[in-house]
């Protein structure tokens, strides 16, 4: 068991999700780590105040009878179940505790929806993670996958490559070689002390010079220089394929699939409050990708497209932004940046999804 982990907040010149939600500190100590397959998870067995994770790296999780989900018994312990995968929204950073994320709000009597979610996955990775865990379930009823971000944020960070045939992912380095963890730009941030976490905020050129030395890697002689339209129109094309391939699970798994687009700012109508707004513009100050990744015409691409493979697979396709537009929702924090929930907005989100899908029952 690892000991508890309590990053320290910097001081000086804090981004405002540290102030708001200063219980954001937690998951900044919580790294990455290498595993076969799905190219890494969180790591295993962290323990904070607000995020604690199991021996798989996954969020730990208590069914609606409180009792702790333990995923290697939840064959015996619960025989009937629903899956929630997804990257970081689903795996649920912001939540104030393991007790306030979207899959929580999801548990019926006996049935508990199990949260498979982690943190920078891709459509491909969340895939992965499934057909790798599913072994210890014996009767999954539905899967739902609320995901998007990621794949359009991958396709707009500079330096990232989406290799033919294969796709992209997050952490690429990390990914390829464990002992380059430690060269993450969270963990180098807020682990060197309030000197680069200083000069990280204030400088542009200290940013751009530590992401290009922290970040590179040999690269395999591919092509960097390609435009996010390029890597946009190549990342959707990856998603297709793994709807393709749910469609394919979904009719001799027994299972229904539900396939979300995740809410973000910038892709739903929400006008936002002063707080929203603020963290918002503080990210896209520190990494101007946001501001292309949470377009309206990227979120119209990928939603177009991702809509139409739903429909030729048959697999249904709900967009939560949709969802979140029917209502203004003035005054409400729902975002603590640009996709991820405050414990109000995991609340509205998971009321959404427990209302609007077609959720198979036995």
């Amino acid at each position: 068991m690892r000991p508890t982990i309590n990053p320290p907040v910097p001081a000086g010149n804090v981004h405002p999700r540290l102030r708001y939600y200063p219980h954001h500190a937690d998951y900044l100590g919580l790294e990455p780590e290498f595993r076969p397959f799905v190219m890494f998870t969180d790591q295993p067995d962290y323990r904070s105040p607000s995020v604690n994770t199991d021996t798989f790296g996954l969020r730990e999780q208590y069914d609606a009878e409180g009792e702790f989900i333990d995923l290697k018994r939840v064959r015996v312990t619960h025989p009937r179940c629903n899956v929630l995968l997804g990257g970081s929204t689903v795996f649920g950073v912001d939540a104030t505790s393991d007790r306030a994320t979207l899959s929580q709000h999801l548990h019926r009597a006996r049935t508990p929806c199990i949260n498979l979610g982690f943190r920078a996955a891709t459509g491909q990775q969340e895939l992965i993670m499934f057909l790798l865990l599913k072994r210890y379930f014996d009767r999954v009823l539905n899967v739902v996958l609320l995901t998007g971000v990621n794949d359009c944020a991958l396709a707009a960070r500079p330096g990232t490559r989406i290799y033919p045939g294969f796709g992209g992912t997050f952490y690429e380095g990390a990914a390829l070689s464990p002992a380059r963890q430690q060269e993450l730009l969270g963990v180098a941030r807020y682990r060197t002390g309030q000197l680069v976490d200083r000069a990280f905020v204030g400088s542009r050129v200290v940013r751009g010079v530590l992401q290009l030395f922290l970040g590179r890697d040999s690269g395999g002689g591919h092509r960097t220089r390609v435009s996010f339209e390029e890597k946009l129109d190549e990342s959707m094309g990856f998603v297709e394929n793994t709807i393709h391939t749910w469609a394919s699970i979904q009719s001799s798994g027994g299972f229904r699939v539900h396939f979300v687009l995740q809410p973000a700012i910038g892709w739903t109508k929400k006008p936002l409050t002063a707080i929203e707004r603020e963290c918002f513009d503080a990210d896209v100050a520190l990494f101007p990708e946001t501001s292309v990744f949470s377009s309206v015409s990227t979120y119209e691409k990928c939603r177009n497209r991702l809509a139409a493979s739903c429909e030729r697979n048959e697999i249904e396709f709900h967009d939560a932004n949709e969802w979140l537009d029917e209502a203004p929702h003035v005054g409400e924090e729902i975002f603590t940046d640009v996709c991820h929930l405050s414990d109000g907005g995991a609340r509205l989100v998971s009321g959404f999804l427990r209302d609007r899908l077609n959720w198979r029952e036995s």
